[in-house]
């Protein structure tokens, strides 16, 4: 019984080991850039339209009052 639970503890760690290997590679190689193209993405949509909101604000306040 000892013996097998001594396995289970070994395999356990080995494969806890490579599998944060394996993840913090994904996360480095995939994952954080996918999520830095996606947030340049929406903040770029952003700006594009807070740009134009601005622009349309500016024409109606320069409208009313001319």
């Amino acid at each position: 019984m000892i013996r097998v639970q001594q396995t289970m503890e070994t395999l356990s760690q080995s494969t806890s080991a490579a599998l944060q290997t394996s993840l913090q590679s994904v996360s480095r190689e995939i994952l954080l850039p996918s999520f830095d193209r996606a947030c340049q993405n929406m903040f770029q949509q952003v700006a594009t339209v807070f740009q134009a909101g601005t622009q349309e604000c500016t024409l109606c306040v320069v409208a009313s009052s001319g």
